[in-house]
């Protein structure tokens, strides 16, 4: 149960933006997508790139710490979201096989 509640503590103190500009993740994130679209996984590469675009969308949006919500943000993160859901949901199940 340590070992659990250790990670957890690890993720939330965990910077992703900082951890998404390593050059080792970024040549993980490309390979993974070039292998994706090389096998014609285009649901797999969508993915790929929603979860890449979802991490700065939080980041720049949605509150920190003890920040108030602002109507501007929550609308921008809000729509933004809508659309990379709407990605997911085209490439997994009606572009898909």
């Amino acid at each position: 149960m340590d070992r659990i509640s250790s990670l957890i503590n690890q993720m939330r103190e965990l910077d992703w933006v900082t951890a998404i500009q390593n050059p080792y993740v970024i040549a993980a994130i490309v390979v993974l997508l070039a292998l994706s679209i090389w096998r014609k996984a285009y649901a797999a590469a969508a993915l790929i790139v929603v979860t890449v675009a979802f991490i700065p969308l939080t980041y720049y949006t949605l509150p920190k710490g003890e920040e108030e919500l602002d109507v501007a943000k929550v609308a921008i993160f809000a729509g933004c979201s809508t659309i990379l859901g709407g990605i997911l949901i085209y490439f997994g199940f009606v572009k898909g096989k």
